[in-house]
């Protein structure tokens, strides 16, 4: 007897999603195209990205030395881009999402949701974080742009907004601190381990990473070194500029 083709294909197809742990539901919702290996891939190329530095790792030096940018993208944030992507792979119904809609997909979920939905913020908050900083940073554009207006209209100034922003950052636990856009206002906002600012109403401009990875070897215990080396000489507040001006589009 001569199967038909698309038979076979579908039951190939439910055979490799029960050994990839997919549920039943998901295996009729979607189309089985989707699911060939090379489809796979290049979703997961064109939904879920690895910015690469935007600078050399020496560049950070001497406010963030080459040997702790080289182990905290190499050892963490590509570790993180790997994980999330060996999920993707394994339980390819959720690789036809973008990354901040996988974030809000996963969120509350438990053992594999948990999973890549940690993954998901750890990768998006990594990518967002090199490109918060740039080398001779930490100082703000001319007076005339909007977000150095801004900036001194919300906190008084820009030593004011240096201290609140120190603070946030000195506060216990490990986590992540943000500079966020609220409405035509400003806020600065901390997520705890691997919480992310988005997806929100409140986008953020810029964001700093106080785990312990991204400072130890260079500032040991002291945190408050570290931010006041980034608040002072790396903060890429052109990067920062050009994500408040779009919101403002928005």
């Amino acid at each position: 007897m001569i199967h038909n083709r698309t038979e076979t294909k579908r039951r190939d197809f439910i055979k490799l999603m029960t050994l990839a742990g997919g549920s039943f539901a998901a295996m009729h919702a979607l189309n089985l195209k989707t699911f060939a290996k090379e489809d796979i891939e290049a979703l997961i190329k064109r939904n879920i990205p690895l910015v690469k530095l935007p600078y050399e790792t020496s560049a950070l030096a001497p406010y963030i030395s080459e040997k702790t940018v080289k182990q905290h993208y190499n050892d963490h944030h590509l570790a993180y881009y790997k994980r999330l992507t060996g999920y993707l792979r394994k339980n390819p119904e959720y690789s036809n999402r973008e990354l901040v809609d996988l974030i809000q997909k996963t969120r509350g979920g438990i053992l594999l949701e948990d999973a890549l939905h940690n993954f998901s913020t750890l990768l998006w908050n990594h990518n967002f974080y090199w490109q918060s900083m740039k080398p001779k940073g930490g100082i703000l554009p001319p007076v005339k742009s909007q977000l150095s207006k801004r900036v001194v209209q919300v906190y008084g100034s820009i030593d004011n907004f240096k201290k609140a922003f120190k603070e946030k950052s000195m506060q216990l636990g490990i986590g992540w601190v943000w500079l966020v856009q609220v409405k035509y206002d400003l806020q600065i906002i901390r997520t705890k381990y691997s919480e992310s600012p988005v997806p929100s109403p409140y986008p953020p401009l810029f964001g700093i990473d106080i785990w312990e990875h991204s400072y130890y070897m260079d500032y040991g215990a002291d945190r408050e070194k570290y931010v006041d080396a980034f608040l002072n000489n790396l903060i890429n507040w052109q990067f920062a500029e050009s994500n408040f001006v779009m919101m403002k589009k928005k």
